[in-house]
């Protein structure tokens, strides 16, 4: 018997689906994983844009950038295990000054795991715990500087203002691994 999700995707592409987010139950049966479809699913692109609309009004007095991180796994996961704390870090940010949003960029924070993707060399730093993927948790200023986290017990990451990995750094030597 076909569940009612399964009914609801036949129109969807089911290439598509298979690739991304249908693992197989216990029954058989497709099955989603919530975590990788809809507003849980992995953003596939680093995007820039500027001069973005503003729909009412920006205080002028308002200025700086409103940033977050969370887990964006940069490959191929298994549907079947996979959980939306898990993943590689993806920073997103809006720059705001002078009643207008200048721009918006999102980018993965640099890790082993992106930099393998990428075909690149691992990014800079001390990786003490040996970490694959880079902090997937908070995104912070400390004294004009600012870093990726994760709680987890992983080296943060030194991003540039427009959001690029300069390395992982130890807080320059205070911050034991």
């Amino acid at each position: 018997m076909l569940t009612l999700l399964t009914h609801c995707v036949r129109d969807v592409d089911t290439a598509y689906i298979i690739r991304h987010n249908v693992s197989m139950s216990t029954t058989s049966e497709p099955t989603l994983n919530p975590y990788l479809i809809g507003n849980f699913a992995p953003v596939t692109e680093e995007v820039t844009a500027f001069d973005l609309p503003v729909i009412g009004e920006l205080p002028l007095e308002l200025n700086g950038r409103y940033l977050r991180n969370g887990p964006n796994p940069i490959g191929e996961v298994d549907p079947s295990a996979h959980h939306w704390f898990s993943g590689d870090g993806m920073v997103h940010g809006i720059r705001i000054r002078g009643g207008k949003a200048e721009w918006y960029r999102n980018r993965y924070v640099g890790s082993t795991s992106v930099s393998t993707s990428r075909g690149t060399p691992d990014i800079p730093g001390p990786n003490w715990n040996g970490s694959g993927t880079g902090p997937n948790t908070n995104v912070g200023g400390f004294t004009g500087t600012t870093w990726a986290m994760v709680e987890a017990g992983g080296c943060p990451v030194e991003l540039s203002y427009e959001l690029e990995t300069m390395g992982r750094n130890d807080f320059f030597g205070t911050l034991p691994g």
